[in-house]
């Protein structure tokens, strides 16, 4: 399995299969319901990746959640001001 991208894609990728699962759902029923690829959510799922804004809340809306309880909290790996060499 590739690597995570990053703590928050994978904190991420926990949430959403967690949720996911106590819906009872596939991945290909998410992917199907929130517009995604199969291919995406096992990425998301996985770390690898984190979803636009657009696909957060489709997928947030299949998953009967708040878009927030998926991403708070969620801590970028470089500070901005570390990414803006300040």
């Amino acid at each position: 399995m590739p690597e995570p991208a990053s703590a928050a894609a994978e904190e991420f990728g926990r949430r959403l299969r967690h949720r996911r699962q106590a819906k009872k759902l596939t991945q290909l029923d998410l992917a199907y319901q929130a517009g995604a690829t199969l291919s995406a959510i096992s990425k998301y799922e996985n770390g690898q990746v984190l979803p636009s804004i657009n696909t957060l809340l489709n997928l947030a809306y299949v998953l009967e959640i708040d878009p927030g309880k998926l991403i708070s909290k969620l801590q970028p790996d470089t500070p901005p001001t570390e990414r803006l060499g300040r």
